[in-house]
């Protein structure tokens, strides 16, 4: 039988960092492969409205001409949606862009943590205030300086200020050498091979791909996508926990499963792969077998309580709220493949992944 084909949307983690990095880079650069997800396009359009020049050709690709560290406009009102790379991006940059600025963001973003992105702010000149659901920034007095602050919670709020600091005034040497997040490693890859080129190439979404490698473990097909998904990506261990605890591997992009799962389970790291945790519950469960989560306390502040969701898993709910968070819709569909499951307001997964339930019922279909 052919392996079935999955589409994927492009990495929404790449995608942002790419936009963040053509815009303030010196010179243009093509973006092939963006995220079509919600997240992406409102960080796009909010670009856009700092002045950033950007054009679309007939394949899709995405042109950007570099402002040099200089956006040109200094004051805007810019509306963040229910993204939270999208909130801390752009509170990064345009609190180092000298001016003042208004970000809109959904009521489920103030939930979770910033403040250690908005104190490294404050502490170079920048004032920073809260107004009913805006962010208002004034950096007219920003001034840069090396700030040291603790990213071990959240390495978003590092590789933020990373991405904008073009001039690299803000971080010494021996910081950054410090740092050992995925995502920040990650970060800093791209920067340095974007640099030398001024074409950047997208790969699929591999978190997405995750809930569909859990469809080949339980169909037993094979599976395949395109575009490529990358094994750089930062939550590769998820991957590797897979491969070592539940038999799957890997080959040409695509994914085979072998059987058998190893018992008991390793724990599973979630500071190492924090968005994959969801999808390790959902096969778990499926599986009849307990996985112990470490460094769990981090699920609490995603999109959702994600550790509330994950015990929930474990009681073989019959229906599941979404909850406004894309990543436990996708695990909500895996949990569907073994028992009856009703979910609702599915339709977050336009955040990342707009017609994933199509690309699924389709699966689904196409190996009944």
């Amino acid at each position: 039988m052919a392996n079935l084909k999955v589409c994927l949307p492009g990495c929404k983690a790449t995608s942002q960092r790419a936009l963040v990095f053509a815009s303030i880079a010196q010179g243009a650069r093509t973006i092939f492969g963006l995220s079509r997800g919600d997240d992406t396009q409102e960080l796009l359009q909010a670009l856009i409205r700092l002045g950033v020049k950007v054009n679309f050709d007939d394949n899709g690709a995405v042109l950007i001409e570099g402002c040099d560290g200089d956006l040109p406009n200094r004051t805007a009102s810019l509306s963040c949606g229910k993204g939270g790379t999208t909130f801390r991006f752009l509170t990064a940059l345009c609190g180092t862009q000298p001016g003042q600025y208004r970000l809109h963001a959904d009521d489920q973003l103030w939930g979770r943590p910033h403040e250690p992105l908005w104190r490294a702010l404050r502490g170079l000149g920048v004032v920073i205030e809260r107004e009913g659901n805006d962010l208002l920034i004034d950096s007219l007095s920003y001034s840069p300086d090396l700030v040291d602050f603790d990213s071990s919670f959240s390495s978003q709020f590092l590789s933020s200020l990373f991405l904008v600091d073009t001039s690299r005034e803000l971080f010494s040497d021996d910081f950054l050498n410090s740092q050992s997040s995925t995502y920040f490693l990650y970060s800093k890859d791209c920067v340095d091979s974007w640099k030398k080129s001024n074409r950047i190439e997208i790969p699929g979404d591999f978190s997405a791909s995750l809930y569909f490698l859990a469809w080949s473990l339980f169909s037993k097909q094979l599976v395949e996508f395109y575009p490529k998904i990358s094994l750089a990506h930062p939550e590769i261990y998820a991957l590797d926990y897979l491969k070592e605890n539940f038999g799957i591997d890997t080959k040409n992009n695509t994914f085979i499963p072998k059987g058998g799962v190893k018992y008991p389970l390793e724990p599973f790291d979630v500071a190492s792969a924090p968005d994959a945790a969801l999808v390790i519950a959902a096969i778990a469960v499926n599986s009849g077998v307990q996985v112990e989560f470490k460094n769990e306390e981090i699920l609490r502040y995603k999109e959702s309580d994600r550790l509330a969701a994950i015990r929930y898993f474990y009681t073989l709910p019959k229906e599941l709220d979404c909850c406004s968070d894309h990543r436990l819709a996708m695990a909500g569909a895996v949990l569907q493949l073994s028992t009856p499951l009703k979910l609702y307001g599915r339709e977050c997964v336009s955040k990342s992944f707009p017609d994933f339930f199509v690309q699924w019922a389709r699966l689904l279909e196409l190996s009944a």
